[in-house]
């Protein structure tokens, strides 16, 4: 078993502005109550497959494939960094998008969780709208951390150029990603 999920990769230069942005940050955490994510593995999670037998990887990355077609370049814009999934149930420190930059992602998603099923691939169930992120730390179990004010975020965006197949691998350290394959967009 492999566990996968397609995810949009940042271009070097965007992790290093917002490695910018949260160096200007003193959030005045317990940093034994904090993990913050390596830039390294900073992505958009578009849809998550979970556990997936090895053999199912041609069939997604053919799913994949009948999805990419329709979709285009475009800019993602980040608006701000906050607390996921809420300010009542934070658990995690995310970089949210714009919600004109989820919107050009959850039609792919919806697409691709619709040719992934109709292949036979088992998803779960999501229940809420997308709304796409990264998430840059997350809280240990039990922490309840304060609310605190973020930097604010500006002009920090890209031009989504792929998808990737990835599969995360749980390690004592904490997960390693690696790109499986990678399917570009077209130019608009």
């Amino acid at each position: 078993m492999k566990r996968l999920f397609i995810a949009v990769n940042l271009p070097e230069a965007i992790k290093w502005q917002i490695d910018a942005l949260l160096a200007e940050f003193e959030g005045g955490f317990d940093l034994g109550a904090i993990r913050w994510i390596p830039k390294e593995n900073w992505h958009i999670t578009v849809v998550f497959l979970g556990d997936q037998p090895e053999e199912n990887i041609p069939i997604i990355e053919r799913s994949i494939s009948m999805v990419i077609p329709d979709a285009l370049r475009d800019k993602i814009f980040f608006r701000e960094i906050g607390f996921g999934p809420s300010e009542e149930e934070r658990r995690m420190i995310w970089l949210k998008l714009r919600e004109e930059s989820s919107g050009i992602l959850a039609p792919l998603k919806a697409k691709l969780e619709k040719e992934l099923r109709e292949a036979g691939i088992a998803l779960r169930e999501e229940r809420r709208l997308f709304s796409g992120h990264i998430t840059l730390a997350r809280f240990r179990d039990g922490t309840r951390p304060p609310l605190v004010a973020f930097p604010e975020v500006q002009n920090v965006f890209f031009e989504v150029d792929s998808l990737d197949l990835m599969e995360s691998q749980l390690m004592p350290s904490g997960p390693k990603y690696s790109i499986l394959s990678s399917f570009p967009f077209k130019k608009g």
